[in-house]
């Protein structure tokens, strides 16, 4: 039976109190799910929920545009179909993402280790490669046909037409002479997937 209660979001930097939202639910729900409706309320009123610790959050299909989630754990939190446009994003490692709308969404230095972005919409983008190197460290890609690119790397990020060379850059200071190979491989990759990808278009 459902009731009327309290709940707290803490930051996850300071583990302060950041936000006290009134919810209806069930006590027996799963705390995933009560976080998820927190955020709601929270957001609702435009609270910042830059920092907070949202992990393992229950927020399917939630409208989260325009959203301040900078340096937010989303970590493992359920996002499936959320609607994350021009939301300014950090901490995705592990999120559910299938589905979700993130065109807009600041992505730069976002943690995308993990995330499932089955079905996502980038704003255009496809998703043009996925690869993990041996120590587990994962690497994801996407373009657009007539432009535009997304690197990720771990923590990493880099946006534009000179991502590729970027995520080059940054592979030749892995210090691990085994890694620095196969991010370079994982790197060449890509840039023969994108090749094939507009050769294919044209």
């Amino acid at each position: 039976m459902g009731c009327s209660m309290k709940y707290e979001i803490k930051n996850c930097w300071t583990k302060q109190v950041q936000y006290t939202a009134e919810i209806e639910c069930d006590e027996a729900a799963d705390w995933g799910v009560k976080l998820g409706l927190a955020v709601k309320v929270a957001l609702k009123g435009n609270a910042n929920m830059g920092g907070a610790n949202l992990r393992g959050a229950y927020l399917r299909g939630a409208d989260l545009r325009d959203a301040d989630l900078g340096r937010a754990d989303l970590s493992h939190a359920d996002l499936r179909g959320a609607d994350l446009r021009d939301a300014d994003l950090s901490d995705l490692s592990h999120a559910d993402l299938s589905g979700a709308n993130l065109r807009g969404a600041y992505l730069r230095d976002a943690d995308l280790g993990g995330a499932d972005l089955s079905d996502a919409d980038l704003g255009g983008l496809i998703l043009l490669a996925r690869a993990t190197r041996s120590d587990g460290y994962e690497y994801f890609a996407w373009s657009s046909i007539l432009g535009g690119m997304v690197i990720t790397a771990g923590c990493q990020t880099w946006i534009g037409e000179d991502a590729i060379e970027q995520a080059r850059w940054h592979c030749q200071t892995v210090t691990s002479r085994r890694y620095r190979s196969e991010a370079l491989r994982i790197v060449d990759f890509v840039e023969a997937s994108l090749v094939s990808l507009r050769r294919d278009a044209a």
